[in-house]
């Protein structure tokens, strides 16, 4: 195990904090685990590699040698998923967790989403949206589950944003015409507030991440903004155009010919060349822009 290939398995920066690192971790072996994936053989070909290239890279991290234990089940990773993202305990009840969001999870039924209050299907849609990567939620799905809790929603002063791709790579402000006023929402945001008179304004902003290029196989975000791309590239192609091109909407990237590396697996980074970087203090200065992690399998 070298240092970029642990970094490549775990679709994580050349550049990473420890937090990082350990967040990395457990999303590739949720999303991989054994129990989840019907070719176990596979899957524990993976899962072990994901195990390997987080011990590495966490000694990196440490003078001292640290031991992990990797035989966790599906439901434990779920937990430590859970417990990094519900930082308010929404969904610290282990009986909801082993029942009602593993149904919710696993696409059981819409039912139960129908089911549960305001708050916890608001808090559960959010947790779905950001680790899609790992659920593979369709679009469909999403858009019901979304009309299910805009619904639930009716009577709250909530707007529901869906900027697309170009709109967040160009840093697009939206006006807002509601109450009587003008609102501006820079929608590289995810959630915003606002006082009416005497009540809440809440803007929440939801990518819908259309895919148009088909060199791309799957998009995502993560909770700061960072871009995910995982492409399917021809090898043929690098050589005669000395270059790698993909489109997200109308913005055109390029990786030059004689930074790939000809192996079948490899991330590179575009830095700062993403979204804009949220600023709480002024929500119309950003702090730069993020990355772009480009996961790339070539062919």
């Amino acid at each position: 195990m070298d240092y970029n290939r642990a970094c490549r398995i775990l679709n994580l920066g050349l550049k990473h904090t420890e937090k990082m690192l350990r967040k990395a971790y457990h999303i590739a072996a949720l999303k991989n685990h054994p129990d989840k994936n019907p070719n176990k053989e596979n899957a524990n070909i993976l899962f072990q590699e994901i195990s390997e290239a987080y011990d590495f890279l966490l000694n990196r991290h440490d003078e001292r040698y640290r031991y992990v234990n990797h035989n966790i089940s599906y439901s434990e990773l779920l937990k430590t998923i859970i417990s990094e993202f519900d930082i308010d305990g929404t969904f610290k009840s282990n009986v909801f967790i082993e029942t009602t969001l593993k149904g919710i999870i696993n696409k059981a039924s819409l039912k139960i989403f129908e089911k549960l209050d305001k708050e916890k299907s608001q808090k559960l849609f959010d947790f779905i949206f950001q680790y899609n990567s790992i659920f593979n939620y369709d679009k469909d799905m999403l858009k019901k589950i979304q009309t299910i809790l805009r619904y639930k929603m009716k009577d709250d002063n909530v707007i529901i944003l869906n900027p697309n791709i170009d709109d967040l790579l160009e840093g697009n402000i939206f006006k807002l015409d509601i109450f009587e006023k003008e609102f501006y929402i820079p929608l590289w945001h995810h959630e915003l507030y606002y006082q009416v008179e005497k009540n809440d304004l809440i803007i929440k902003i939801e990518p819908e991440l259309d895919i148009t290029d088909t060199k791309i196989k799957s998009l995502h975000l993560d909770n700061n903004n960072n871009i995910f791309i995982y492409l399917n590239y021809s090898i043929a192609k690098i050589l005669e155009e000395n270059e790698l091109t993909f489109s997200l909407g109308e913005n055109k990237f390029t990786i030059e010919g004689a930074e790939i590396n000809i192996i079948k697996k490899q991330t590179k980074v575009l830095y700062n060349k993403g979204i804009f970087k949220m600023n709480d203090k002024n929500i119309f200065e950003p702090k730069g822009k993020t990355n772009i992690y480009v996961e790339i399998e070539l062919y």
